[in-house]
């Protein structure tokens, strides 16, 4: 199992997480976590932007409110990276 720590908003930013990706040939990354609307879309964003397809999954996510976390992903949402949920 591969732990990635990370260090600023994005899972993606200066880590070796898009190295260990293309190396293990993954095509489809599903992106979760705190805070719908700056880490987890800096996150989603970093990967969709290294060319793979990005899933953000809605129901394994939030933000400090709500309303919050529905407008992240109402405004990124199948645009940058299609969004689904669990179920």
């Amino acid at each position: 199992e591969v732990v990635i720590l990370k260090h600023s908003f994005a899972a993606t930013s200066n880590t070796a997480l898009l190295d260990i990706l293309k190396a293990s040939r993954i095509e489809t990354v599903l992106v979760c976590g705190l805070i719908t609307s700056v880490c987890v879309h800096h996150s989603a964003y970093g990967v969709f932007e290294a060319g793979f397809r990005t899933i953000v999954i809605q129901d394994a996510c939030a933000d400090r409110c709500l309303e919050r976390h529905r407008a992240a992903l109402q405004l990124f949402g199948d645009y940058m990276y299609d969004t689904i949920n669990s179920t």
